[in-house]
């Protein structure tokens, strides 16, 4: 279920977190991943790309963390800097950010689509995909987490990507959220 609420924003850049061990004991490394970092235009290896930069400036920030919980997961995208009091659609996408916004593939569905060209709402659902749409506050800030019953799989779930409107769902839109106006590359 997406439980969006508004607070302060934080930087992104991605680096996989890993448990610390001590001479004494061991500890399992912490399967999480967590990016943080700054929206730019798009240049070979960048993080957070802009598309838009009326609506998700140069220097905003972003941090998207997803967490295996059990069999599940908690996925969750942090912002700042973006346009105040406004709406924003956010998926987890099955490529990298590129060079255009399309190159971020489809959404991440945990059971594919028979035909991924074709709005289905038996897919194209919070439940089989993560939506973390957002409401900015006055000043540009929001925090958007969803819990799913599934873990992305390995290599299959590369990037967040920041659309120009809340996720559809009626049948015929079902999942649709406007333009792509930015990207997080999730690194593999």
């Amino acid at each position: 279920m997406r439980t969006p609420s508004t607070t302060a924003g934080v930087a992104l850049s991605l680096l996989l977190l890993a448990g610390c061990g001590s001479s004494a004991e061991e500890t399992e490394p912490d399967p999480s991943h967590q990016v943080k970092a700054e929206f730019e235009t798009w240049r070979e290896g960048a993080s957070a790309v802009t598309y838009d930069e009326q609506n998700v400036p140069v220097g905003a920030t972003v941090e998207v963390t997803i967490t295996p919980i059990n069999s599940g997961s908690d996925i969750a995208i942090t912002v700042s800097g973006l346009i105040g009091d406004r709406d924003y659609g956010a998926h987890l996408h099955t490529e990298p950010c590129g060079a255009d916004p399309e190159d971020a593939g489809g959404h991440y569905q945990h059971e594919p689509a028979p035909d991924p060209s074709t709005p289905d709402p038996d897919y194209a659902n919070p439940q089989n995909e993560a939506w973390l749409d957002f409401h900015t506050d006055p000043e540009g800030r929001a925090h958007s987490q969803t819990s799913v019953s599934w873990q992305p799989r390995e290599g299959e779930a590369n990037s967040v990507v920041i659309h120009a409107e809340r996720t559809q769902t009626v049948p015929a839109l079902a999942g649709t959220a406007g333009e792509r106006l930015a990207c997080v590359t999730i690194p593999q």
